[in-house]
Parts: C-alpha cells; sequence; structure tokens
C-alpha cells in the first residue's frame, strides 16, 4: 500500500473534524458514528507514523516534533472518542475537542506542516472558525497553583541544562539529566490523572506522557543521547512554550481576577456575516459533542442568540 502524503492524511483528519461536529454517539440499531470517527483517527495516525519513518528528512528538528505530537495526541483522543460512544466519561467531548483543535493548531503554526497540508491546492488539517471569546483561564486551586508554578520553572531549567550538555561527552551527567527529565514527565502525568474532571480534559493533550510534554520530554532525551544539538535546542524551546501555554490557560489561586469574557448575547448582530460568526463560535464548541459537565450551557446561549 503506497504511503500517504501529509495533504491526503489531513484530509482524513478533516473528515474526522466534520464528524465530531455534535458529538460522538453509538446505539445498538443504527451504529452512530464512533467506529467511523475512530477508523478516521486511526487511519491518521498509523499514516502518520509511516510517513515519519519512510521520510525522516521531511521532519527534522521542530517540525519532527509537532509531528510526533499529532501521533501521540490521537492515543488520547481515540480513547476519548470510545469513552464518548460508551458514555462513560462525562469530561470526553471536552478533551475530544481541544486534542482536536490544538492538532490543527500545531499543523497551521509548523510552516513546514502547513505547506505539506496544502500541497497541491489540499487544505489537510484545515482550520475551523476561531472562537468569538478565548476560553476563560482554568481557576486553580491551592495545589494546582504550586504544581503550574513548579511545572512552569522546571520546563524552564531542564532545557537549559540540555542545551548547556548539547553535544557533550560527560555521559554521567548526561544520564543524570535523563532521569531528571523522565521524572518530570511522569509526575505531569501523574498530577494530571489525579486531578481528573475538567482540569484533565482541558490539560491532558500538554501534560500527559501522550500530550505535548511527554512527546517533547522524549525528544529532548533521544536528543541528548544522540548529541544532536539542534534537536536539543528546538526540544528545549518547545518545552518552555508548552509550560507557558499552560501557564497561560491557568488562574492562580489568589491572583487578580481574569476578565469576563464578553457574553454571546452582547456580540455583534446587526448582519448575517455577524450572526454568522456566532453561529460559527457554536460549531467549533460542539466539535467533540455536548456536556453538561462542559459546554451544554454556553453552547445553548450562542444558538438562542443566532436564533433571536
Amino acid at each position: 500500500m503506497a504511503t500517504q502524503s501529509f495533504a491526503q492524511i489531513g484530509n482524513v483528519f478533516n473528515d474526522a473534524t466534520t464528524k465530531l461536529v455534535g458529538g460522538v454517539w453509538n446505539t445498538v440499531n443504527s451504529g452512530g458514528n464512533a467506529a467511523s470517527i475512530q477508523n478516521d483517527l486511526q487511519s491518521v495516525q498509523s499514516n502518520l507514523q509511516q510517513l515519519i519513518q519512510q521520510n525522516a528528512g521531511q521532519f527534522q528538528g521542530a517540525t519532527g516534533i509537532h509531528a510526533q505530537e499529532i501521533v501521540n495526541q490521537l492515543n488520547l483522543e481515540i480513547a476519548n472518542v470510545q469513552q464518548a460512544a460508551a458514555g462513560t466519561n462525562a469530561f470526553a467531548p471536552k478533551e475530544i475537542n481541544d486534542i482536536q483543535r490544538d492538532i490543527i493548531d500545531i499543523v497551521q503554526g509548523d510552516a513546514n506542516l502547513l505547506a505539506m497540508a496544502t500541497q497541491g491546492g489540499a487544505n489537510g488539517f484545515a482550520p475551523v472558525p476561531a472562537l468569538l471569546n478565548q476560553p476563560t483561564p482554568f481557576q486553580d486551586n491551592a495545589a494546582q497553583t504550586a504544581f503550574i508554578s513548579q511545572f512552569v520553572a522546571d520546563s524552564t531549567n531542564l532545557g537549559q541544562q540540555a542545551v548547556a550538555l548539547a553535544g557533550s561527552t560527560d555521559t554521567a551527567a548526561i544520564g543524570k539529566l535523563v532521569g531528571q527529565i523522565q521524572a518530570y514527565e511522569a509526575n505531569l502525568n501523574t498530577f494530571d490523572a489525579n486531578q481528573g474532571g475538567i482540569f484533565a480534559a482541558r490539560f491532558a493533550n500538554e501534560l500527559d506522557v501522550n500530550g505535548n510534554a511527554g512527546t517533547i520530554a522524549n525528544a529532548l532525551i533521544g536528543a541528548l543521547q544522540s548529541g544532536n544539538v539542534d534537536l536539543v535546542k528546538a526540544a528545549a524551546t518547545a518545552l518552555a512554550d508548552n509550560a507557558a501555554d499552560v501557564n497561560g490557560n491557568n488562574h492562580a489561586l489568589g491572583a487578580p481576577p481574569s476578565p469576563t469574557p464578553v457574553a454571546p448575547a452582547d456580540q455583534p448582530h446587526n448582519n448575517l456575516a455577524d450572526i454568522g460568526a456566532i453561529f460559527d463560535d457554536a460549531t467549533t464548541m460542539m466539535i467533540g459533542g455536548i456536556s453538561p459537565a462542559a459546554n451544554k450551557a454556553p453552547v445553548i446561549a450562542v444558538l438562542a442568540r443566532v436564533g433571536a
């Protein structure tokens, strides 16, 4: 079987995006869409892994890290699709939404991946409408506040230590740092899993061993052990950037209140284009489904405004 191009893989991903609007469902009599969505995501994952293996030269440095983030995040998304279909995780729709949109952002934010996704006029990993308001930062409790602060510090410090050792022949120092990176990765994964609920749904794709932090940490370890100086630098930057992104989406306990987002009812609605933008907002929120635990109220509010 011929290896699919990145653009072709992206078209299958687009198919999953469309099917995910409204959610994942599965019934005994009519089948539902869960199996089809899962097949799409598994196809994207397996074909991308094959493409990376057979065309390593196209996936160097930060681009290689980003491509592996997609592969690994799909492990999380496929598991959440299965949980959503089975009705065993009330927060699965939110995690699916975050992962699907993050993968799109990864491609759109990497010039090399974007060029491959749009080669020949294709539109692989196509962007979805932007939300009218950025998500409100998660309100951390005391333990989460301390964790995020330490996470940001560790992400920066480990990257800096790695850059200082890049290309070194000091195997003892490299081995010690590798152990620290592995402990960092395991700690993030454990903390996120223990929080559960909406915290895990929002940040698993950034903190989990199959999320960005775990993927970047493993790339950093591999680069240190192989002496790949350029990859060490790329991974160190990515580690700090990921931590900054997570930090920006968390609100520390005791910090001044974050600004209140503009409500859908307050959005401009003077013409069909304005109303369409509000409708687009609902479309993007409904990728992955509607969950009383996460997004039911805002989706209803937006749709009500469209029809008002």
